[in-house]
């Protein structure tokens, strides 16, 4: 699960066919990949012009979604103040992966470890309040992560 306080929705001034802007949900609610997420990017851009950032945030919520499960996170808490992605306290974190993140010069500073609550969270805090970036800076953290897991690690 993933919970935001942002709005994130398809403005009826960027597509303003009902058919197509449901169409749309549904192919955004079927990203689950980093590759997906690009290619339905490439897509929409193509097909109605540059995005708003509500798609962004959209899209890339579904992104989200589907790579923190993807990588053993049990759900995600996005707000302003910061974003928590929560661990299955039954997995063990990938070091690898969880070294490169810490190790990465834009978020290593920026990123904390809560394992004494009894939901453990990796903890980020976000660049800004802009809700598109604090969006693409999730997308980066899970990028990392992804990128440098340990082979048959969740």
């Amino acid at each position: 699960t993933i919970e935001v306080d942002y709005d994130a929705y398809i403005p009826s001034s960027y597509i303003s066919d009902e058919a197509s802007r449901m169409s749309t949900y549904r192919k955004i609610g079927s990203i689950r990949d980093f590759t997906m997420y690009d290619d339905f990017m490439d897509e929409i851009t193509d097909r109605f012009g540059d995005p708003p950032k509500e798609i962004y945030i959209l899209s890339g919520i579904s992104l989200i979604r589907a790579m923190a499960g993807k990588l053993g996170f049990t759900g995600a808490s996005v707000r302003n103040t910061g974003v928590r992605l929560y661990l299955d306290p039954k997995l063990q974190l990938d070091m690898n992966a969880l070294g490169a993140l810490l190790r990465d010069s834009f978020y290593g500073a920026r990123v904390t470890i809560n394992a004494m609550s009894d939901r453990p969270y990796l903890l980020y805090k976000p660049t800004t309040t802009k809700q598109s970036k604090t969006i693409n800076e999730i997308k980066g953290i899970l990028k990392i992560l992804n990128d440098n897991k340990t082979a048959n690690a969740v």
